[in-house]
């Protein structure tokens, strides 16, 4: 078995946090660039993320693997002269690059730049400078932004334009790599995520944004009505009922029939990248999805009633209706609320694309594994897990050495 030596940025986030265990539990030494902040060292916040995503690796983290204090917007990433001096002396094989801002808000959009294209130029770098073998970088499918059909793995920039900033820097970031590779001669490779969603087996989750932001406003949101039903009555005029703890409430919920939905738990998408870092596949893009994917209108249709809210109809967002949304104010307010929720993430539940996956299917043969179905018995696992923590995130108190 091929085992590497991987500096890896993005170790404390959702995606990098599994990464980092299944990385660790194949027996690959993993040295990690991270931050510190106001409550905990870099390595603290380390051990915190694997307590949580794999407490079984957390008595070995010693020998497995070392935590370096950086910062990815610094120049030469903040790192100590002594931990650079580490990196030269032990000059890791492969970087994989999972840092970056998820951020989709416009007026955060220089923050976002700075993170997600100053801080590839600023690893790629340190890459260079270490001379490693291969350079990886993590994507998203969206870098397709507005295009429709099929996206190949093998195109980039088809002038498209973009849904939020955070797409259109992830582009920016893959020129980078791409430039860079044709001045250093190091080969890359680009693993693009879909919507990346709880453990497939225990519904852990990190960050509690994209899907699951999605899906706690709505949770939110039965909370707020069926706290309203408990001492007003005129919720249950305007039609709204209760009935074995689900609430049946006659909104609507804009979202296009054909809309395709990428979603892949982050076992999967961990092991999946894993796999493919000990397989030479040089200067190749990965989808990490599958053509066939569900509909956004099913995803939600199953995902609602878990979160105990029924009665909600779908209607296509060109759809007009003359004069007000509802008979009844009460909802006219609730509508709002829906329609708040659902815009913020209208590119994606209208998005009617298909990512080919032909790559990843070759280099990783029988190795490859499709993402597993996004059924009814997996949204239990990740809704469940999201509900029994109130959709917060877990804080990390400093873990014990």
């Amino acid at each position: 078995m091929i085992r590497m030596n991987v500096l890896l940025t993005g170790g404390t986030g959702f995606v990098g946090g599994f990464l980092a265990a299944e990385l660790l539990k194949a027996g690959h030494f993993v040295t990690f660039l991270a931050r510190a902040n106001k409550h905990l060292s870099a390595e603290k916040r380390v051990q915190a993320v694997l307590k949580f995503v794999a407490p079984e690796l957390h008595r070995s983290f010693g020998p497995v693997c070392r935590v370096l204090e950086g910062d990815i917007t610094k120049e030469d990433l903040g790192l100590s002269a002594q931990d650079e001096k580490y990196l030269l002396r032990n000059r890791p094989g492969m970087v994989l690059h999972g840092a970056a801002s998820v951020d989709f808000a416009k007026n955060n959009g220089h923050a976002t730049e700075m993170i997600n294209v100053d801080g590839t130029r600023n690893v790629l770098t340190l890459a260079g400078k270490l001379g490693v073998k291969r350079f990886g970088y993590l994507s998203t499918l969206y870098v397709a932004g507005n295009r429709k059909g099929t996206i190949l793995e093998t195109e980039l920039d088809r002038g498209q334009t973009f849904n939020n900033v955070y797409e259109e820097t992830k582009l920016m970031a893959e020129i980078l790599v791409r430039r860079w590779h044709k001045m250093t001669g190091i080969p890359f490779s680009i693993y693009r995520l879909p919507v990346v969603i709880g453990s497939s087996t225990t519904g852990k989750t990190l960050p509690y944004t994209g899907f699951d932001g999605f899906f706690k406003a709505f949770w939110g949101l039965a909370r707020s009505i069926q706290r309203r039903m408990e001492k007003d009555h005129r919720p249950g005029d305007a039609g709204v009922h209760m009935s074995e703890r689900q609430l049946s409430v006659p909104l609507f919920v804009k979202c296009t029939s054909h809309s395709r939905i990428h979603l892949a738990p982050v076992d999967w998408v961990a092991h999946t990248i894993t796999s493919l870092c000990v397989r030479e596949s040089e200067n190749r893009v990965f989808h990490l999805t599958q053509p066939d994917m569900p509909s956004s209108w099913d995803i939600i249709e199953k995902a609602l009633p878990i979160l105990g809210l029924r009665g909600l109809r779908f209607i296509e967002p060109d759809e007009e209706d003359a004069g007000p949304l509802h008979d009844h104010p009460i909802l006219n307010g609730y509508q709002r609320m829906v329609d708040s929720i659902v815009g913020q993430y209208l590119p994606y539940t209208m998005n009617s694309k298909a990512f080919d996956n032909a790559n990843l299917r070759n280099v990783l043969g029988e190795a490859y594994t499709s993402p597993p179905e996004i059924d009814r018995d997996m949204l239990e696992t990740i809704l469940a897990y999201a509900i029994n923590t109130e959709f917060k995130p877990p804080s990390f108190p400093s873990p014990e050495c």
